[in-house]
């Protein structure tokens, strides 16, 4: 396994912006640039899968989270099912997920119409005989395989599965009639996973993110210069390889999200900084969040530098958001928790390139500036958004148009924008402070 017991990686609220500006250049030392598929998955990354989590069906924990020990044993039948007929940890979790919202891992009698066992599979569908859905074993291998000889394609049929979120790729084999309802399940599905191959979270689940699968770090860039801005293209390229500045806290790969695509990117997480959204919150993504700032290493030396300078004039903000996952932007959009928030991969906080200042006075909702400055950006009427704006100029970031509270260094909307440096991508010396310095301000 590439990176599942030897490497320390992670998993990659409040508003949502489209990507689409062009900050200041930056030349990333050995950066290589790598293609994007239609998924958002770089070649590199979509390649090559992930090896199976092992179970050992004899020797099974007597005790996993909350489950009864014919949970326990009907968990494990589906991991060592996948793992017999070769297929990954994604095919595992998408196959623990499914049947967790269909059966709650109990091998039911009966269910919906005819359905039947742990995937509620039903004979007159073809799906097989009572007796043959009673079976666990049978049950979790009609859900990866299928049943050919009557037409019913499993899992490892489904074109492109291996690149489709989990609740999506689940749906496309059980056709329910709640297609988002799988996605619910992931983070104790990967709990589970772990407690049952008898090996730590934060091993495996680096894998089982939506697309650091099959990335390896040392196959992407593996370090950015320190001067200048990474431009737009830049940012929109898997970035897992670049290391986060020295004095912060590596959380590895993450998924981030752009134009509806997920990117690989490599999440930073910023000491002394303090953060209390659903992602940034202590114990969140994966149980590797501090309750500080989590940002893109791309981002990070520049988010940095802006903390220091606010810092000197006299403020010490807080954060409710930084970094969001794809799964917390599905949960808030849609007609979700947040009216502000952008759809999934629309969102400049899930290429961990924005953040969300707490404290600063209006209400928090869009279109409720108080004016906006010559740039566009919304402004609040403190001090301190003052320092947080000019801050974010010099460093290469902008407030939102309609949202006062929300800084990102990708910028929105950058050709109505009226800022030289987002128009022309050239790094001038005026526009590129000197960065020598990225220590934290105490």
């Amino acid at each position: 396994m590439k990176k599942l017991i030897g490497a320390i990686a992670a998993l990659a609220l409040l508003a949502g912006v489209a990507i689409i500006g062009v900050p200041i250049a930056v030349v990333l030392v050995g950066a290589a640039v790598l293609d994007s598929d239609s998924s958002g998955q770089s070649d590199v990354c979509a390649e090559g899968g992930s090896p199976s989590l092992v179970v050992d069906l004899a020797g099974l924990p007597s005790k996993v989270l909350d489950l009864t020990d014919e949970q326990i044993e009907n968990a494990a039948i589906i991991l060592a099912t996948a793992q017999e007929m070769g297929m990954d940890q994604r095919a595992q979790l998408i196959g623990l997920m499914t049947a967790m919202q269909e059966s709650t891992l109990v091998n039911l009698e009966d269910g919906d119409r005819d359905s039947i066992g742990l995937f509620q599979q039903r004979p007159s569908m073809g799906w097989g005989s009572p007796e043959e859905l009673h079976d666990p074993t049978y049950a979790a291998r009609a859900f990866f395989q299928g049943v050919p000889d009557k037409g019913i394609p499993g899992l490892k049929d489904i074109q492109g599965w291996e690149k489709m979120p989990f609740t999506q790729a689940a749906q496309a084999v059980q056709q329910s009639g709640y297609p988002d309802a799988y996605a619910q399940h992931e983070a104790k599905a990967m709990k589970i996973m772990a407690a049952l191959a008898g090996v730590d979270l934060v091993g495996a689940s680096d894998y089982l993110t939506d697309n650091t699968i099959g990335c390896d770090a040392t196959d992407l860039p593996l370090s950015a210069a320190p001067d200048g801005l990474p431009t737009q293209e830049q940012l929109l390229q898997p970035s897992a390889g670049i290391a986060c500045p020295e004095g912060t806290v590596d959380l590895g790969p993450g998924t981030g999200g752009a134009k509806g695509k997920k990117i690989p990117i490599r999440l930073c997480s910023i000491p002394g900084t303090v953060c209390t959204g659903t992602d940034c919150g202590v114990g969140t993504l994966g149980g590797k969040a501090r309750g500080e700032v989590v940002i893109n290493s791309l981002v990070a030396p520049h988010f940095i530098a802006w903390l220091n300078d606010v810092r000197v004039a006299g403020h010490n903000p807080t954060f409710v958001s930084s970094f969001r996952s794809w799964e917390s932007q599905e949960r808030i959009s849609r007609g979700g928790t947040n009216p502000n928030a952008a759809d999934p991969g629309k969102s400049n906080h899930q290429m961990g390139a924005a953040l969300d200042i707490a404290g600063l006075p209006g209400s928090y909702s869009r279109h409720n500036c108080a004016g906006n400055t010559e740039d566009g950006s919304c402004k609040a009427n403190s001090a301190a958004w003052q320092t947080y704006w000019q801050a974010g100029i010099a460093h290469g970031a902008l407030v939102h148009d309609e949202e006062f509270w929300h800084l990102e260094w990708v910028i929105t909307r950058a050709e109505q924008r009226n800022i030289p440096w987002a128009q022309d991508p050239a790094p001038t010396a005026a526009l590129a402070p000197d960065r020598s310095d990225f220590g934290l301000a105490a």
